[in-house]
């Protein structure tokens, strides 16, 4: 009998954390491999204040089969600055999935989320991700409880010129911050984005942080009347440390992709459908922050990214909102394809939480 052992993964074991990653595909009509080169640390890290990688051995072959991890995240909830568990990234190599191995991973994450002292702990799992949701149904002494809390939407957005409003309108919209102080920036992302359960603090600590991550303030894009600000978004290419690859296309996504590609994108700008085997190009929208929700000042804001990221080399930008999100009504106005997510509490109050606060996830750190 393959004998196990569970313990805190460390520096030394980065290749061989990687190579799970490569082998591990995530199900659903586009497979993904979701790779941290070139170095498994350095990617997540960004996930926020400490990560805690549980790695799962196999004695006799003296080899990682699988791990998962914890991060810490500070986060407003309730308006108050609360820090959170955040579990992702389990990960599995298919011929041990059948194995007592993830009962006996999740057990001892399980003895952990018991033992911490954040009371919040959540998750994500993609809609079809099947397996996922299934080892979640399982009624098993030990493992955590899962509480469905809501969906959270990813919409993938092709770059295009194309100015859908008004060019006379009184918003202005720029690249960077110049004429504004980046004080008045973290103040405005955090009075705004705290009225959001999970939304990510913002801090100059936090920002130069993010500096040797390939994020800056150059990166992020300012709506404002008179000075006054309206909304602020910023871009992130993560691709220098994390990467998607597609590994499988499904019959139907095959077909798809020889329509979309050679006849929707050149007439409707949808996004392209990247092939098996290459990387997909994008980045992601992060600390969306719009004033009251105008889906006017979003819109415009939106357009004026897609319009100066259209000369670039990227298949589409990301934007996630909660399903609750009024701002995901304006994404009726892009062509994109989107993905849902559900969002869990593991081994959490629910009361800790509103119901009728909307939520948001900041999905580049997830």
């Amino acid at each position: 009998m393959v004998k196990f052992s569970i313990d805190i993964a460390k520096k030394s074991d980065d290749a061989d954390l990687k190579k799970i990653l490569r082998k591990t595909h995530m199900p659903g009509d586009m497979s993904l491999t979701f790779e941290t080169e070139p170095s498994f640390f350095k990617a997540i890290s960004i996930l926020g204040l400490k990560q805690t990688v549980l790695a799962i051995r196999d004695e006799e072959k003296k080899i990682i089969v699988g791990f998962v991890i914890r991060s810490i995240k500070k986060v407003f909830i309730d308006e108050k600055i609360t820090n959170v568990g955040y579990l992702s990234s389990v990960r599995i190599l298919e011929e041990y999935r059948g194995s007592r191995l993830l009962y006996l991973g999740v057990k001892k994450l399980n003895n952990i989320l018991d033992k911490s002292s954040e009371k919040i702990n959540f998750t994500t799992i993609i809609s079809d991700n099947f397996y996922a949701q299934k080892v979640i149904s399982t009624s098993r002494a030990g493992l955590p409880n899962y509480v469905n809390i809501g969906v959270n939407k990813t919409f993938a957005i092709k770059p295009t010129k194309k100015n859908r409003y008004n060019s006379l309108s009184k918003i202005k919209i720029q690249r960077g911050i110049d004429g504004f102080s980046i004080e008045e920036i973290i103040s405005f992302i955090n009075e705004n984005g705290k009225k959001k359960d999970f939304f990510p603090v913002f801090s100059k600590e936090i920002l130069e942080n993010l500096t040797s991550l390939n994020f800056n303030l150059n990166f992020m894009y300012v709506a404002y009347i008179e000075k006054k600000l309206l909304g602020v978004i910023g871009c992130w290419d993560q691709t220098e440390f994390k990467q998607t690859i597609v590994k499988g296309l499904s019959l139907k996504y095959k077909l798809l992709r020889y329509i979309n590609n050679y006849f929707l994108t050149h007439i409707y700008d949808t996004p392209i459908i990247t092939n098996v085997g290459k990387k997909i190009k994008a980045f992601y929208l992060n600390y969306i922050v719009i004033k009251e929700s105008d889906k006017d000042v979003f819109s415009q804001m939106i357009d004026a990214i897609s319009n100066d990221y259209s000369s670039k080399d990227y298949n589409y930008f990301l934007v996630g909102l909660d399903q609750n999100d009024p701002l995901c009504g304006s994404m009726s106005n892009f062509r994109s394809f989107n993905y849902d997510a559900i969002v869990y509490l593991v081994n959490s109050n629910r009361k800790s939480l509103s119901k009728d606060r909307i939520k948001y996830l900041e999905i580049s750190r997830l």
